[in-house]
């Protein structure tokens, strides 16, 4: 393994760029209390990969949406096992995340010069609870038709915009396959894309 690195970093000069982004030095001083980051990153990438690994079998619409989730379940092998982990991931990147925030306030991270990694943090933290959302949503049983119509009924009532943007949410006047097609593509390809641009502007201001 170590001579197949070698070789790549020897052909393609990544290894200074890799090193630049993941050698962070640790103090022996520093608490667990200072890794919240890394396990918001590490949190991700088992959503990442579980997500990719339920997208091959989900299939978004209003017919076969609940369907293909207990396909996944029930008749999959260790699709329980993927769904749950990508479900308690979900619900531990939520916690993790309002940690991680809290930490930054406690410490006073907030104030000069780190406010740009401040403000780039509450974008992410809005990123993840959406995707945490749209992932709720998906299942299109009862109790994730209830949660759309809350949902819509609350950005509906937005002054100004609120009905347009409930149309752009819903596809149109009411809910229905558009709906679910549209939480789909922000769940799976939009949110998780500005996470990782956020992620990555973040990441390389702190450097």
């Amino acid at each position: 393994m170590n001579s197949l690195l070698t070789w790549l970093d020897d052909r393609t000069g990544l290894g200074p760029t890799l090193c630049a982004w993941f050698c962070a030095p640790i103090q022996i001083s520093s608490r667990w209390i200072h890794f919240w980051g890394v396990l918001v990153i590490f949190n991700f990438f088992i959503l990442l990969i579980t997500g990719l690994v339920l997208g091959t079998t989900f299939s978004p619409s209003t017919k076969t949406a609940w369907e293909s989730v207990y396909y996944i379940s029930y008749v999959v092998p260790f699709g329980w096992f993927v769904r749950g982990l990508h479900h308690f991931a979900s619900q531990s990147q939520v916690v993790l995340i309002v940690v991680f925030v809290m930490n930054l306030i406690f410490s006073r991270l907030y104030k000069a010069p780190r406010e740009f990694n401040w403000w780039t943090t509450l974008i992410l933290s809005l990123f993840v609870f959406a995707l945490a959302h749209t992932g709720y949503l998906l299942p299109w049983d009862q109790r994730a038709y209830m949660a759309t119509e809350i949902f819509t009924n609350i950005v509906g009532n937005t002054p100004v915009v609120g009905n347009e943007v409930k149309q752009i949410i819903q596809g149109g006047a009411d809910k229905g396959q558009q709906t679910i097609t549209r939480l789909y593509a922000l769940h799976v390809m939009i949110l998780p894309i500005l996470i990782l641009l956020t992620f990555v502007v973040h990441w390389s201001w702190l450097h």
